[in-house]
């Protein structure tokens, strides 16, 4: 990841990438340019808010995407017609 701080922060949140390509993730563009409004629900960037807290979301966000791409069980385990 990059994170980069403008001459606006704290007052402006930081810009923050992915340096390799992410897919599935919602708030991550193509280029995998993190948007922070969508990564963390709509919540608007503080002074008060640390760059500590914007990892916390991205990586909520990147167990969120992970857990509903698992297959049910019945995908992993076929029945057995007896």
């Amino acid at each position: 990841m990059k994170l980069k701080c403008g001459p606006r922060y704290p007052d402006v949140a930081p810009q923050l990438a992915f340096v390799q390509k992410i897919a599935g993730l919602p708030g991550v563009n193509a280029n995998g340019v993190v948007d922070y409004k969508q990564v963390t629900g709509g919540r608007d960037w503080t002074r008060n808010t640390t760059m500590y807290d914007y990892l916390c979301r991205v990586r909520e966000a990147m167990v969120a995407a992970a857990k509903t791409k698992q297959p049910n069980p019945e995908e992993c385990y076929p029945s057995n017609n007896i």
